[in-house]
């Protein structure tokens, strides 16, 4: 596994690959600046999300740096200084799970901060691309309030400028899946093909792809 290690002292863009979710996911974050002190954030509603428990989720997060927060419909009212879009993906593979997800906070209606969670190739073969949404987003949130006490108080704000970091992970591609991992990903195939979720075409061309990547 290869790591990287990332200064303390990074306030400008982070871009970090996580392995810990199968050395294929990819977390980009422009955390929130030490000026900005938020106690509250208007989330805007977005009717085409249909990921289950994404904005519960989001306002845990939220909560855990002492930001409370209203999810709304249509425009912001008055006293939203702060708010915050979103939007998230679920891709399937024998059941759906989180593959994108996208959140950016404003003020005023200007972009202040952002995070982005993707999974590189939809996860390629890994099992962890079904963990739970929190598991997934509340990292991702912790990464965007970098820079707050869990109580909600600023840290102490560095002056140093810091380019971006790139960190590589390995492709799906370029990991053959475990033994272990494909007895259980061929079992769950089986379990598809004999319930009537996918076809015996479908079950060939996926069985003949599995036992490749060895």
């Amino acid at each position: 596994m290869f790591l990287t290690r990332i200064p303390s002292n990074i306030v400008g863009l982070l871009l970090i690959s996580s392995f810990t979710l199968g050395g294929c996911t990819a977390i980009r974050v422009q955390p929130v600046g030490p000026e900005h002190k938020i106690t509250h954030i208007c989330i805007n509603d977005n009717p085409r999300v249909i990921v289950r428990d994404f904005v519960d989720v989001m306002q845990e997060g939220f909560q855990k740096y002492g930001i409370s927060s209203d999810v709304i419909a249509g425009p912001a009212s008055v006293g939203c200084t702060y708010t915050a879009n979103y939007t998230a993906r679920q891709t399937w593979d024998f059941a759906t799970y989180l593959a994108d997800a996208q959140i950016d906070i404003l003020r005023d209606g200007h972009q202040i901060a952002s995070a982005n969670y993707h999974l590189k190739g939809k996860g390629g073969y890994s099992l962890t691309k079904w963990a739970n949404n929190r598991s997934k987003i509340l990292p991702v949130i912790d990464q965007l309030f970098a820079q707050m006490n869990p109580n909600g108080q600023l840290l102490t704000p560095v002056t140093a400028s810091v380019s971006p970091i790139e960190t590589q992970s390995l492709t799906p591609s370029a990991t053959p899946a475990p033994k272990g991992d494909l007895a259980i990903r061929l079992s769950h195939l089986k379990d598809a093909f004999d319930s009537g979720l996918i076809t015996a075409a479908e079950y060939e061309a996926k069985r003949k792809e599995l036992i490749a990547s060895l």
